[in-house]
């Protein structure tokens, strides 16, 4: 009895299309995969290099770059104040040679020319002492924050850069899905015109087509803007056309212990340092504002040339004499009243300083959870990548199977079609589980958990 459901595969002229359409699928699949950095008109990029980049150029870091500067100039002007201050000046004079004289009518001089050194030194001001101690302590602050800035660019970098890995590859695995598609869709309208199967088939192969070229063109939109993305992280121009090498960072394996990590970062987080800066310059200025009632000494001097010409008088003629001179001395000044305003400057700075002491202490209890937060994330994702790749293990071949069976009568298009849906969604987890563990890795680095 002739059953048109059943047919010799060694003889069926569905056989060498389904073939073919195999071998398409192949070809179109090994196409999507191709490494995106080989197109022309790309330009390919390594995370090291992403990494390098920002911490040349990045924005943010290059700002806090600009107020390091400041801070360092802050502090040699307030180290300025304490060392000798030395200024020339000259002097030449016309008086009128009738004025009275203390002596009476005596000839007086009517010309004088002066040359002089003046010097003063600082023997002791608390204020200036503390300001030059604060600018110190301003300026360890700002060269924490540049390391903090650093370590956040570079975290930023590394984020970005697999942002555009991850949606590199969810180009590729569209792509590939969009080629299993279209083979799938030839094939059903071939069984479904030998009489295999249902009329639904090409119907719904058409349908999940359609919808992987939806997701292809999606991914493949999204590619060049988050290269832009990972552009402005870096300090890039003309960004979109960047894309990663391909080459993903070595994994490495979460700490073990996380209180030796917790250690670590109180040790070498940028973070606290600046804080820590911070608050002992908030201190230095208390101790400045607290100076008001303290006397300032200085030394003083002056070395110097003069000369006095004298007119003529009577039968006297006109006189000129000239010589060295110089001056020493000590100047105190002490403040008696000052009408509240030191009172007022140390409150505020006293203000200040328990402002900060609380932001660190806070701070402090924030890197405790970020510690265990981190490493309980590096240590899932690592666990979930092995996961996925397992999944897309079993999926790849779950997809094989459906299409042979198939092929043979034995499943339906909604098999085979769920079988690709799987697949997809186990290479985007694949994908996203790999980011994640890097991603994982770069924040425990960027808070100071590992190197």
């Amino acid at each position: 009895m002739f059953d048109p459901f059943r047919h010799d595969r060694r003889t069926s002229p569905l056989r060498p299309k389904g073939c073919r359409a195999l071998r398409m699928a192949i070809a179109a699949t090994a196409i999507a995969a191709a490494p995106v950095g080989a197109r022309a008109e790309t330009e390919a990029i390594g995370l090291d290099a992403a990494i390098a980049g920002a911490r040349v150029h990045a924005p943010a870091l290059l700002a806090e770059r600009g107020r390091q500067g400041a801070a360092d100039a802050d502090r040699s002007a307030a180290t300025g104040a304490l060392l000798p201050r030395i200024q020339a000046s000259g002097t030449l004079t016309w008086l009128d040679d009738g004025r009275i004289g203390a002596l009476g009518p005596v000839p007086l001089y009517d010309q004088e020319a002066l040359a002089i050194l003046r010097a003063r030194q600082v023997l002791f001001d608390w204020r200036a002492f503390a300001a030059r101690r604060s600018a110190g302590r301003s300026a360890d602050a700002a060269d924490a924050a540049v390391a903090t800035a650093e370590a956040e660019s570079v975290f930023a970098a590394t984020a970005g850069w697999v942002r555009l890995a991850q949606a590199e590859e969810l180009e590729k695995s569209t792509a590939a899905a969009l080629a299993r598609a279209r083979v799938f869709e030839e094939m059903s309208a071939a069984f479904a015109g030998a009489g295999r199967g249902t009329k639904l088939d090409p119907l719904r192969a058409r349908t999940a087509r359609l919808e992987a070229e939806r997701a292809a063109l999606a991914a493949l939109e999204a590619v060049p803007a988050v290269a832009a993305r990972l552009g402005q992280v870096i300090g890039r121009p003309d960004a979109a056309r960047l894309r990663t090498d391909g080459r993903w960072p070595a994994l490495a394996a979460p700490p073990a212990s996380g209180a030796a990590a917790l250690e670590r970062v109180r040790r070498t987080n940028p973070d606290l340092a600046r804080l820590d800066a911070l608050v002992a310059a908030a201190s230095s200025s208390a101790a400045g504002a607290r100076a008001t009632w303290l006397p300032e000494l200085a030394a003083v001097g002056t070395y110097g040339w003069r000369e006095r010409s004298t007119p003529a008088f009577g039968l006297t003629p006109r006189a000129d004499a000239n010589a060295i001179e110089w001056t020493a001395g000590v100047t105190a000044e002490w403040t008696l009243f000052e009408g509240g305003a030191g009172r007022a400057s140390t409150a505020r700075a006293d203000a200040r300083v328990a402002e900060l002491v609380a932001i660190r202490s806070g701070l402090a209890l924030q890197l405790e959870a970020d510690v265990q937060e981190a490493l309980g994330a590096w240590r899932s994702a690592a666990a979930g990548l092995d996961a996925a790749r397992q999944g897309v293990a079993a999926a790849t071949e779950a997809r094989a199977a459906s299409a042979a069976l198939f092929a043979e009568g034995r499943a339906t298009s909604l098999d085979v079609l769920a079988a690709d849906a799987d697949l997809q969604r186990a290479e985007g987890a694949a994908t996203g589980a790999l980011g994640d563990l890097v991603v994982a890795r770069a924040r425990a680095v960027r808070i100071g958990a590992t190197e």
